[in-house]
């Protein structure tokens, strides 16, 4: 069973207990509760009894998350495989998951769930706004690919139609234009030649836009909120921080 006992003037601290270990110490798990101050004893009573009944019931079957015990990548792991993956549309899973693990996670996916502040956020957020942080290259045709078109007799339509690249991303590729480097594989796999023969780097990378970093600050948001839904965290950090522009 759940003990409750009072904490503040309107918290409470509910722990359960999880047996023992080999070594005969007790284990248990602590939570703690805060209820509005315009509640009667007895609606306090019936909220406290439910509240320990669910984090009882969440204890015992593991489904309960203690912040100072995850890191935001792990809660991040819990977040996706029970929330985003049953309820949302796999393009948008996928999405997230490269918003997470590009740059989110390997930011700030260490930090403990229950220790990360708003200025962990801000930090990131200036970071994705420096020059040289994007990841996607762009790239531009070489000699090397000239001599391999013209010795496959390829016309833009004909490269166009057997590399699934549009015409116009062709055109623009064989008139020196910089493009994707899905694009310059998808025309390289045609002309069947490597992407270092038959390209190379154009320039530095360059900055993320504000929407894309907007994007970021809205997909942690999302998260974080959940956690305080979940009542894993008590409020959501991300809420303090001012969202990047768009």
């Amino acid at each position: 069973m759940a003990s409750i006992r009072k904490r503040g003037k309107n918290s409470w601290q509910i722990t359960v207990s999880k047996g023992y270990n080999t070594e005969g110490t007790k284990l248990t798990s602590t939570k703690t509760v805060t209820l509005d101050p315009g509640l009667t004893p007895r609606q306090i009573e019936k909220e406290l009894d439910k509240l320990a009944a669910e984090f009882e019931r969440q204890v015992e079957t593991g489904q309960y998350l203690d912040a100072s015990k995850v890191t935001f990548a792990e809660f991040c792991e819990r977040w996706l495989s029970k929330y985003a993956e049953p309820e949302l549309e796999p393009k948008t899973v996928a999405r997230y998951k490269e918003l997470l693990n590009s740059r989110i996670l390997p930011c700030i996916g260490h930090i403990r769930l229950d220790k990360l502040q708003p200025v962990h956020l801000i930090d990131f957020y200036t970071n994705l706004k420096e020059a040289g942080i994007r990841l996607d290259k762009k790239y531009v045709i070489t000699l090397e690919l000239q001599d391999a078109y013209k010795n496959n007799n390829m016309t833009q339509r004909k490269l166009s139609k057997v590399s699934e690249v549009s015409e116009n991303s062709i055109s623009r590729a064989m008139a020196g234009n910089p493009v994707t480097r899905k694009t310059a594989e998808e025309i390289c796999k045609a002309l069947d030649g490597r992407i270092s023969t038959f390209f190379k780097e154009s320039g530095e990378p360059g900055k993320l836009s504000s929407n894309t970093v907007l994007h970021h600050h809205r997909l942690i948001s999302s998260i974080l909120q959940d956690a305080v839904e979940w009542q894993v965290l008590p409020n959501n950090v991300a809420e303090r921080v001012r969202a990047p522009k768009d």
